[in-house]
C-alpha cells in the first residue's frame, strides 16, 4: 500500500462541493466547539466558600436536569456525526468507482444506512461509556474540596484523584483501540452494507490484520495534523494577541489575557468551521481510501474507461 498516496488523493476530494455539506455536518456531529472566554470569567477556586457551597448545592439538586440536557445535546449532535459520515462514505466511494455525486444522492444514502452506523457506534461506544462514568465519578469526588464549606485549603482528594487518572489512561487507551475497530466496521457497515455485528467482526479483523497500516497512517496523520495545526496557530496567534491585555494584579506576577469578542469571535468561529468541515472530508476519504484497498475483491468495482476497455 502507498500510503501517502493516500494522502494526495485525500487533499484532492477536499476540493469537491458536494462533499462539504457532509463535512459540515461530520465536524458539528463530532462536538466541534469553540472556547469563548468572559472577561470577567473566574477560576472555580477564587470563588470565596460560601458561593462554591452555593454552586455545589446547585449542581447537586438539578444533577438530572443537568445530565438529561447534555445526553440529548449529545444525542442530536451523535446523529447529526453518524448522517454526515454516512454520506461521506458513501460519495467517496462512489467518486472512486468513477459515478457522479450529488448532495441529493448523498442525502438518500446517509438516510438508507445512518441508523446501523449509529449503532455501531454506539456498541463501540459502551465500553468508553463505562469507564468515563467511573472516572467521571473519581474526578468529582477528587475536587468536591472545592465546593466544600470549611477553611480548609485541601482542594484535592490525591488518592481518588490518582484513580480518576488510571481510569483516563484507560479510556486513551480503549479509545484508540475501538477508534481503529471502528474504521473497518463504519465502511462494512455502509458500503458492503454487513449486519451491525458483522461489521464489527470486520472491523475487528481488519484492525489485526492491518495493524501495520493503522500506524503508517496514524503517525502521517500526526504530521499532516501538526502542520496543519501550526498554519492555522499562524493566522489565530496574532488575532489573539491584537485582543490581548496585559498587566499585573499582584507584585511580581505577569498577566495576560485574551479576550475573543465581536467580529474576532466569529471569524475564529468560521475558520474552525472550516477546518472541520476539509478535515472531516480529509480523514474520511483517508480510511476510505484504504479500506478500499484492503478489501478490493469485494468492493472495488471494474469500471469501463472511455474506448470501452476495463
Amino acid at each position: 500500500m502507498n500510503h501517502w498516496a493516500l494522502f494526495r488523493e485525500s487533499f484532492g476530494k477536499m476540493l469537491h462541493p458536494v462533499l462539504w455539506v457532509f463535512g459540515l455536518l461530520t465536524a458539528l456531529g463530532g462536538g466541534f466547539s469553540i472556547s469563548l472566554r468572559m472577561g470577567q470569567a473566574r477560576p472555580l477556586a477564587d470563588l470565596p466558600l460560601g458561593a462554591r457551597a452555593l454552586l455545589g448545592d446547585y449542581f447537586r439538586s438539578n444533577l438530572p436536569s443537568i445530565l438529561i440536557a447534555g445526553l440529548m445535546i449529545s444525542l442530536v449532535l451523535l446523529i447529526f456525526g453518524a448522517f454526515g459520515q454516512t454520506a461521506l462514505i458513501n460519495l467517496i466511494n462512489k467518486l472512486e468507482n468513477r459515478e457522479r455525486i450529488s448532495v441529493g444522492g448523498g442525502v438518500d444514502a446517509g438516510g438508507k444506512r445512518f441508523l446501523h452506523l449509529l449503532a455501531v457506534r454506539i456498541v463501540l461506544a459502551l465500553p468508553l461509556l463505562v469507564i468515563g462514568a467511573l472516572a467521571a465519578g473519581s474526578f468529582l469526588s477528587a475536587f468536591s474540596g472545592l465546593f466544600d464549606q470549611t477553611q480548609s485549603e485541601q482542594f484535592f482528594n490525591f488518592s481518588t484523584l490518582g484513580t480518576a487518572l488510571g481510569l483516563g489512561l484507560l479510556i486513551m487507551i480503549v479509545g484508540l483501540l475501538f477508534s481503529g475497530i471502528s474504521v473497518g466496521a463504519e465502511r462494512a457497515v455502509v458500503i458492503e452494507q454487513l449486519s451491525i455485528f458483522d461489521s464489527i467482526g470486520l472491523g475487528v479483523r481488519l484492525f489485526l490484520a492491518q495493524m501495520g497500516d493503522f500506524l503508517i497512517i496514524g503517525l502521517l496523520f500526526l504530521v499532516v495534523f501538526i502542520a496543519i495545526g501550526l498554519m492555522f496557530g499562524c493566522v489565530i496567534i496574532p488575532l489573539l494577541f491584537a485582543n490581548a491585555t496585559f498587566g499585573s494584579t499582584q507584585s511580581g506576577m505577569f498577566r495576560l489575557e485574551a479576550n475573543i469578542t465581536g467580529p474576532i469571535a466569529g471569524l475564529v468561529l468560521v475558520a474552525g468551521l472550516i477546518v472541520g468541515t476539509l478535515g472531516s472530508i480529509f480523514v474520511t476519504s483517508v480510511w476510505t481510501l484504504a479500506y478500499r484497498q484492503w478489501r478490493a475483491d469485494k468492493v472495488v468495482k471494474m469500471v469501463k474507461s472511455p474506448d470501452g476497455m476495463y
